[in-house]
């Protein structure tokens, strides 16, 4: 079953600008309020969202944790965390790539340098 929005993130510098992740769907991006969308996150090898995150400090800093947490018949597994520096333009696989799904993320300073990643 697609379909499923798994994370909602909203760039805090810009109120138009937010992303979508879904289930099984990968990432969609907005800069007009959810008038129009874009993929951003389909060259990616996995399309299965379980979290983004948006650097506080600079917003073209994201943080994507892939896999959805949500254990039912039609999940995908994840292959770690994923970080754009140019908000979305290009990834990076920073790190846990043989986990399952990553539930959440979230600054832990002004700072853009790292964030807490729940995983299971």
């Amino acid at each position: 079953m697609g379909g499923r929005v798994s994370d909602i993130a909203l760039d805090p510098r810009n109120p138009f600008v937010f992303y979508v992740g879904l289930g099984h769907g990968g990432i969609f991006k907005t800069g007009d309020n959810g008038v129009s969308f874009d993929p951003i996150f389909d060259k990616q090898p996995m399309l299965s969202i379980g979290a983004i995150a948006i650097a506080p400090s600079d917003s073209e800093i994201i943080w994507v944790g892939t896999g959805e947490a949500n254990d039912r018949n039609s999940f995908g597994w994840g292959e770690g965390v994923y970080r754009s520096t140019a908000g979305g333009e290009n990834w990076r696989n920073v790190g846990f790539e043989h986990n399952r799904a990553i539930l959440a993320m979230v600054f832990y300073a002004e700072k853009h340098h790292g964030s807490y990643v729940t995983k299971v």
